[in-house]
């Protein structure tokens, strides 16, 4: 082989190990998206949890007591179950005096790393339970 034609070969080689690095990139979601879309989805689930804080206020006042998710949704308070959305899973256990309602990534760390929880007083805590419920030992987010 010449000169000429070794150097040919080693570019096609490069070129070749280039484009083999490029498509196993591609296999792996890039980080930044990842990250950008757990934002969006923590924010769609804490927009959620003061939501459901300020429903379970108003159906208090008509009922005299908290209500269930199911109660909730049933009464018109709210539209539909909201881990119908499949990004995390709600749950309110409710009783006359109190209520609590937790959320925790549908697919953890997937569909998102915070869980939440929020009662009567309103405020929101969270932090990263690798799936299971926070609780009002959690840091204060809103």
């Amino acid at each position: 082989m010449n000169r000429a034609a070794i150097v040919a070969h080693l570019v096609s080689l490069a070129l070749a190990l280039a484009a083999s690095v490029a498509c196993k990139q591609q296999d792996r979601p890039d980080e930044a998206i990842v990250a950008a879309s757990q934002s969006s989805q923590d924010n769609a689930t804490r927009a959620s949890m003061l939501t459901i804080a300020r429903l379970e206020s108003s159906f208090h006042a008509a009922n005299g007591r908290y209500g269930s998710l199911a109660e909730l949704v049933d009464a018109g308070f709210l539209p539909n179950d909201p881990s119908e959305a499949r990004m995390s899973q709600f749950f309110i256990e409710a009783s006359e005096n109190a209520f609590v309602c937790y959320s925790v990534p549908s697919n953890y760390p997937v569909s998102g790393r915070i869980s939440y929880f929020i009662d009567q007083t309103g405020k929101l805590r969270g932090s990263d339970r690798r799936g299971g419920r926070a609780s009002a030992a959690d840091p204060v987010i809103e």
